[in-house]
């Protein structure tokens, strides 16, 4: 098996519009036209998210 560099950055990654699930925003009229709903709620749920990214050993999130 492969073995990483100590310094290698295990992560995670995710789009705001498609997990945070929080639709009562400010968007604009644009953002308001396709609606992501609750999706898988990040917006109220982002501190087990977190808790989920670091059991798994993640080093490194990005999120947009």
């Amino acid at each position: 098996m492969k073995k990483f560099p100590k310094n290698f950055y295990w992560g995670t990654g995710l789009s705001a519009y498609q997990v945070e699930g929080g639709i009562k925003n400010d968007w604009s009229e644009a953002g308001k036209k396709y609606d992501a709903g609750k999706a898988c709620d990040h917006y109220n749920r982002f501190e087990q998210d977190f808790d989920l990214a670091k059991n798994m050993n993640n080093n490194a999130h990005r999120f947009s």
